[in-house]
């Protein structure tokens, strides 16, 4: 559900970030609403996640993957919206307030952050 309002708050020619991508499977309905102007960035940890995501999203030509965390994404451009689907829970405790600090510092102003987050931490 929050990812459908993550949706509907992205637009044409936005910059969107998918942290935690996994292999991707919402980046087809992210890159439909940003559009050719826009791009969307995927972030995961798992070298192998990625791998799949970038083969499969190939023929996107406003997509990229990057092998990661939040830290790692901070230093690309600034994004419109960063949506993370299922992913934060994962976050080790002792980083919790460093990914949230990292997500507020990629958003642009006026920007969103859209997530689905369960209440287990593993770390």
């Amino acid at each position: 559900r929050l990812f459908e309002q993550g949706l509907k708050l992205t637009e044409a020619g936005h910059a969107i970030l998918d942290l935690g991508c996994g292999t991707g499977s919402l980046i087809p309905d992210l890159v439909k609403k940003v559009g050719p102007g826009g791009c969307v960035v995927g972030v995961d940890p798992d070298a192998g996640r990625i791998a799949v995501a970038r083969k499969s999203m190939s023929t996107y030509r406003n997509v990229r993957f990057i092998k990661g965390t939040s830290s790692d994404a901070f230093y690309l451009e600034p994004f419109d919206g960063v949506i993370s689907n299922f992913a934060m829970h994962w976050v080790p405790e002792s980083e919790i307030e460093s990914t949230f600090t990292d997500i507020y510092g990629m958003l642009k102003p006026g920007g969103h952050f859209a997530a689905n987050i369960t209440m287990q931490t593993h770390g």
